[in-house]
């Protein structure tokens, strides 16, 4: 595995850091005091990696992000939204607490993102956007297990105004009919 470095300048990756040893990196944040340390999830081997673009080691989930001084990760094996209390470099200073349980074992987490008020959206395959409010209450926004309006949504930004989320897709993989990927804006504030 590795980073690569992308100029949006230039529009062409111009370097990468080489991240051996790893099966698979989903998802990535840099922590908030250390913008240089990334951190990533290795979803096959289960574990959170550190790496620091300045040294490159990486140091030992599905769907990470940095917020205050916590980090949020999805277990999607275990169908849970966590966090774990961090210092300034990453290491963990506080127990795992579960913030929330999918509701049913065929919805499984993904990527996520955070709105200013701490709200969580999920990406839920195989077909929903899940709220997840500071305090665990879940709500679809978007879709449902018969809806095919998003198809196998993977990740989801917020948009610089924060009104909109953007949902990336793997395309439709459960039918013959197989169609591409898509990124769909939802709005926040209708």
């Amino acid at each position: 595995m590795a980073v690569y470095i992308v100029s949006p300048k230039e529009g062409r990756v111009v370097g990468s850091i080489d991240v051996p040893d790893i099966a698979t990196m989903n998802g990535m944040a840099a922590l908030p005091r250390h913008p240089h340390i990334l951190l990533s999830a290795d979803s096959i081997a289960g574990r959170i990696l550190s790496i620091d673009t300045r040294t490159i080691p990486p140091i030992g989930i599905n769907g990470l992000r940095t917020r205050e001084d916590y980090i949020y990760f999805m277990i999607s094996s275990q169908g849970t939204f966590v966090r774990v209390r961090i210092d300034e470099h990453g290491n963990r200073i506080g127990d795992f607490e579960v913030l929330a349980r999918s509701p049913d074992a065929s919805q499984i987490y993904d990527d996520f993102t955070f709105d200013e008020d701490g709200n969580a959206y999920v990406a839920v395959h195989s077909s929903s956007i899940v709220k997840i409010t500071p305090d665990g209450v879940q709500t679809t926004l978007v879709g449902g297990t018969s809806d095919l309006i998003l198809q196998e949504p993977t990740s989801v930004a917020l948009a610089k105004d924060g009104k909109s989320i953007y949902v990336s897709t793997g395309g439709n993989v459960r039918t013959t009919a197989r169609q591409g990927g898509q990124t769909t804006e939802i709005r926040l504030d209708w």
